[in-house]
């Protein structure tokens, strides 16, 4: 891996590390706009269903168990196609996108906001948000391996769709901003190395061998 990568990857987890930082010892700052955006947004959808439904809708729609689906489904296609390096890319990215949202979860074990009554369920701890690091994961790879011709609006529809399932953790009230941004930073670090560390792989199929007997 070159220098240049390295250093990404080091700011990037840097970054990351402060966030983390800020939210362990709830740095005053970032705890004030965590609480005053959690309260303001929660209060907004009480007071209008078809604004929560909407962002219920989205959050279904681009849940993690779906991205992840898709993905299998198109790596399989990738493999039968040959493109053995970027079906392995895609698995990787999103099964260690998994792997390392459970592990900073159960670390880090950040209570969700406190409302009542909920607008929306989930399960588990805040930080990271999951849905807001797999779909940064998910479209980042669909970008990656995209030729360079559509890219610029594969890259638009992509940053749409993280920027909606993002926010619709946040209005929901079920996550925090540095719930958010935490999972764009490290799942963006991730992203990243899994990208790098696929483009030296080469799977080559194997050639038959002569026919028996011979």
């Amino acid at each position: 891996m070159t220098r240049r990568r390295l250093v990404v990857l080091a700011v990037l987890l840097a970054a990351f590390g402060l966030v983390l930082l800020a939210v362990e010892t709830q740095w005053h700052p970032l705890h004030r706009l965590d609480q005053h955006v959690a309260r303001s947004l929660y209060h907004y959808g009480r007071r209008h269903s078809t604004y929560t439904r909407f962002w219920r809708g989205v959050s279904r729609v681009l849940h993690p168990d779906v991205l992840r689906v898709v993905a299998t489904a198109g790596a399989a296609a990738l493999w039968l196609r040959g493109r053995r390096t970027d079906a392995i890319f895609v698995v990787l990215a999103m099964a260690g996108q998994a792997l390392l949202e459970t592990v900073v979860k159960g670390g880090v074990d950040r209570a969700r906001p406190s409302v009542e009554p909920a607008l929306s369920t989930a399960a588990g701890a805040s930080f990271p948000s999951g849905h807001a690091m797999t779909a940064f994961v998910g479209f980042g790879v669909l970008v990656l391996l995209v030729p360079r011709a559509p890219r610029l609006p594969v890259a638009a529809l992509a940053v749409l769709a993280v920027a909606l399932v993002s926010f619709a953790r946040l209005a929901l009230a079920v996550h925090y901003v540095s719930d958010v941004a935490g999972a764009w930073l490290l799942g963006c670090a991730w992203l990243l190395l899994a990208y790098w560390l696929t483009r030296g792989v080469r799977v080559v199929r194997r050639a038959p061998g002569p026919p028996p007997g011979r």
